[in-house]
C-alpha cells in the first residue's frame, strides 16, 4: 500500500498548499519394456503424448510411406470411384524387388476406390505405382514432389520421400514425431481409415482379372492371429530389412482413443513373436489401465494473482482459468498434485482491467507431467484511480534525470535570487545610512 500512502501525502500538500495554514509429456512404463528403435504414444482425445523413445531419430519408413500416397491422393482425386489404366511401366518398375504386389495387370481397368484398398490392406506396391503415375499427371516423379509438398504442409519438418511404395532408398527418410502427424491426417479422413480398418476386402473383378482378396497386414487386426488385439483400428505395416518392422495403429475402447508409431522393430521369424505387435499392444494395454480422463481446471477457483496498480480497492488481481481442460492423467493421482506453472503478459498489470481479460496462461502440470495449458484472465473488474494515476505520474516525473536537473537548476536560481537579495539589501541598507548621515550633518 505504499503508493496509496504516499498518493494521501501528495493529496496533503496539494491541500496545504491550495489552503495554506498520494512454460511433449511422457510418463514411465512399468511391468515390461518397449524393444522397438522409435515409438510414439498419444491419446488421440486430448493430444498428450504418454511415451517416447527416439521420436526425432531418422529411420526408414518402409511402407508406411503409403499412407502419405494414400493422403495425397484423396487431397487430388474427388471421385475415388473412376477407373483408371494400369500403366504397363508401373509394374516392371517392381521387377526384382521383392516387394508386395496386388497382382495389378498392364492396360487392366480398375477404380481408384480398388488401388486405395490394395494399397492399405495388403500394402501393394503395383497400385502405389499406378495411383501414382494417375495423380502425377503421368509421372510418378512429379507425384512424389507432391508427397514431399504434403509433407512440408503437415510440418513434417524430418522428412523426405523418393517413391510411392517405401522401398528403400537412402534418401528415403522419416521420424516418430513425423509420422505421427501424417497419422493424424489420416485419422480424420474417414474414407481412408475405414479402409486401413479392413481386415480383408474383396476387390471387384475387372477387365482382365477375377475378384481378389486382399488380406490385411496387420495381424493385431486378423481374429485368427496370435497377435490379435481386439480394440486395434488400422493403420498400417511397414518393413525392409534396413527399416525393420514398422506399425502405425490406433485403438479404442470404454471411450479412450490412443494411437502408436512405431518404428525400427527386430523382425522375428515366429508370428506369435513378432516384437511390433507386442510393443504395441502392451502400451495399449498399460494406457486403458492407467489413465483416465479428468477436469483438471475450475473456473471457479483462482490459480495465480498478479500486482495490481491504480486500483484502490486491492493491490493483487486474482487470475482464473479461462475455461475448463479435461486431460489424460494417472488414474492414482490425487488432484492435489496438479501444478499451474503461470506465465504472465506483465509482472504487473495496471487498472482500468475487465473481467475476463487474458493476463497471461498457466502450463497444467501433474504428477510431473505437462498435460495441457490454458489461458488466465482476469476474475474482476478493476477500475482505475484517477488519484493514483496522478500519483504515478508524478513519480515517474520526479525520478527522471531531467526532472532532477530541473530541480537542481531551480534551486541555483532561487539560491542566486537570495544571494542577489542579499547583496541588494546590503547595499540599500548602505545608501539609506549615507543619507542619514548627510541629512545630520
Amino acid at each position: 500500500m505504499k503508493l496509496k500512502a504516499f498518493c494521501m501525502f501528495i493529496a496533503v500538500l496539494i491541500l496545504t498548499a491550495a489552503f495554506p495554514a498520494v512454460t511433449a509429456s511422457a510418463y514411465n512404463i512399468t511391468g515390461f519394456e518397449i524393444e522397438s528403435q522409435a515409438v510414439l504414444f498419444a491419446s488421440l482425445d486430448t493430444g498428450s503424448i504418454l511415451y517416447q523413445k527416439n521420436v526425432d531419430e531418422r529411420r526408414y519408413p518402409a511402407s508406411l510411406t503409403k499412407l502419405m500416397t494414400a493422403a495425397v491422393v484423396m487431397d487430388n482425386c474427388p471421385d475415388i470411384d473412376v477407373e483408371i489404366e494400369v500403366p504397363g511401366y508401373c509394374i516392371e518398375l517392381l521387377s526384382g524387388t521383392g516387394s508386395t504386389v496386388g497382382g495389378l495387370l498392364a492396360g487392366e481397368h480398375i477404380s481408384v476406390r480398388s488401388l486405395l484398398e490394395m494399397l492399405l490392406v495388403s500394402s501393394a506396391a503395383d497400385a502405389a505405382n499406378t495411383l501414382a503415375d494417375y495423380i502425377g499427371g503421368g509421372s510418378i516423379a512429379q507425384f512424389v514432389e507432391m508427397m514431399n509438398q504434403k509433407a512440408e504442409a503437415l510440418e513434417m519438418q524430418n522428412t523426405h520421400f523418393e517413391n510411392p511404395h517405401g522401398l528403400h532408398d537412402d534418401n528415403h527418410y522419416s521420424t516418430a514425431s513425423d509420422l505421427y502427424k501424417l497419422a493424424l491426417y489420416v485419422y480424420e479422413q474417414p474414407v481412408l481409415m475405414d479402409i486401413c480398418s479392413m481386415s480383408r476386402v474383396q476387390i471387384p473383378a475387372t477387365d482382365q482379372s477375377d475378384e481378389r482378396l486382399m488380406v490385411t497386414t496387420n495381424l493385431m487386426q486378423s481374429a485368427g492371429s496370435p497377435c490379435y488385439y481386439e480394440y486395434v483400428r488400422g493403420m498400417k505395416t511397414g518393413y525392409t530389412s534396413k527399416a525393420g518392422r514398422c506399425l502405425i495403429s490406433t485403438a479404442s475402447r470404454d471411450g479412450y482413443n490412443y494411437i502408436c508409431v512405431l518404428l525400427g522393430a527386430e523382425d522375428q521369424d515366429n508370428e506369435a513373436d513378432r516384437i511390433e505387435f507386442k510393443d504395441t499392444e502392451n502400451l495399449y494395454r498399460w494406457a486403458f489401465n492407467t489413465f483416465e480422463h479428468r477436469k483438471v481446471t475450475n473456473v471457479n477457483e483462482p490459480v495465480a494473482e498478479v500486482p495490481l496498480e491504480l486500483n484502490w480497492d486491492t493491490d493483487y488481481l486474482q487470475l482464473y482459468p479461462e475455461k475448463e481442460v479435461y486431460a489424460i492423467v494417472p488414474q492414482d493421482v490425487d488432484d492435489s498434485s496438479i501444478i499451474y506453472d503461470t506465465v504472465l503478459s506483465e509482472s504487473t498489470v495496471s487498472a482500468p482491467v475487465e473481467k475476463g481479460e487474458i493476463i497471461g496462461y498457466a502450463r497444467i502440470v501433474v504428477a510431473g507431467e505437462e498435460v495441457g495449458s490454458v489461458n488466465l484472465v482476469a476474475g474482476v473488474d478493476a477500475q482505475r484511480s484517477e488519484l493514483l494515476l496522478i500519483a504515478k505520474i508524478f513519480t515517474t516525473i520526479s525520478g527522471s534525470i531531467w526532472f532532477k536537473l530541473f530541480i537542481g537548476a531551480l534551486a541555483v536560481l532561487l539560491m542566486l535570487l537570495i544571494i542577489l537579495n542579499i547583496i541588494h539589501n546590503k547595499k540599500k541598507r548602505a545608501q539609506y545610512k549615507k543619507v542619514r548621515k548627510i541629512r545630520k550633518i
